[in-house]
């Protein structure tokens, strides 16, 4: 395990207690610390979208998001995609969010519904 790792499930960790600041911060640092990494680090990308999204930071999580948007037809793990698609239904079903970051929301929604139904190419 290495230092990125312990930051993405530190920042779970914090974000599973409800300090989105603290979360944010960790998840962020696990993603764009120099060097590649394993897989996981999806995960570590696909939860600030959700932490921002229920601190109600609109504009940073629809940044996220669309980030994400990129990401989904390569992503293998399960649990990442449920992180997407959880931090886009908050925004979606959040009268607060302005109309265009529902919209990507909305979007990135609309890939994971098609990455899902999409026939395996491995057969």
């Amino acid at each position: 395990m290495d230092r990125r790792e312990l930051d993405g499930h530190h920042g779970l960790a914090e974000a599973a207690l409800g300090r989105p600041d603290r979360a944010a911060e960790l998840l962020h640092r696990a993603v764009h610390d120099a060097g590649g990494g394993p897989a996981y680090r999806v995960l570590f990308a696909a939860e600030p979208a959700r932490v921002l999204a229920q601190a109600a930071d609109w504009r940073e999580a629809s940044h996220a998001l669309a980030a994400l948007s990129g990401t989904v037809a390569t992503t293998g793990s399960v649990r990442a995609l449920r992180a997407m698609a959880r931090a886009a239904r908050i925004v979606e079903r959040s009268p607060s969010a302005p109309r265009r970051h529902r919209d990507t929301a909305r979007d990135l929604t609309a890939l994971l519904h098609a990455t899902r139904t999409a026939p395996d190419p491995a057969g």
